[in-house]
């Protein structure tokens, strides 16, 4: 007997606006990026973005994961960790900006920081791993600091 799954089909584009072979070198250098993508929708519509970086910290793609409305988008991390395996990256860069205005964190927002203490918690982020955007506001700041004592890792660099 013999089982057909579909295959995942994912295709890199080159636009000529986009940036080729971008290094993410500092939280400014991401922002940079994500600015441009998100162009005039950044006070219009929550977005989530994510760049997928190789071992160098060279980009190697993009993709827009979610764009919903005003106060909320959903973001299916099955996608975004897919895409990842789908394109080896060795690392990522997750970003949503906030049309509201509203830098308290949601119970979205929290639940993507639960989700990131299971993702830090894995042997592949024992080495380093880059966090940009995150933590926006202090909460998240303290939510951070107990996370890394929890799991015994320190934060050795904030740009």
């Amino acid at each position: 007997m013999t089982t057909y799954l579909r295959e995942l089909k994912i295709s890199m584009q080159k636009n000529e606006n986009d940036f080729e072979n971008f290094k993410i070198n500092s939280s400014r250098s991401s922002y940079q990026f994500f600015k441009k993508q998100l162009g005039e929708t950044i006070n219009v519509f929550e977005s989530v973005l994510v760049i997928y970086l190789d071992n160098s910290l060279n980009s190697l793609g993009w993709l827009k994961v979610s764009q919903g409305g005003i106060n909320s988008s959903i973001v299916d991390v099955r996608l975004i960790m897919g895409t990842a395996l789908k394109c080896f990256a060795t690392g990522f860069i997750i970003c949503h900006n906030h049309p509201s205005g509203n830098l308290n964190p949601s119970r979205e927002d929290k639940h993507i920081t639960e989700k990131l203490k299971e993702r830090l918690a894995k042997a592949d982020c024992e080495k380093g791993f880059i966090l940009d955007g995150f933590p926006r506001t202090v909460e998240q700041a303290v939510a951070l600091d107990k996370i890394l004592s929890e799991l015994g890792l320190k934060l050795n660099c904030a740009l």
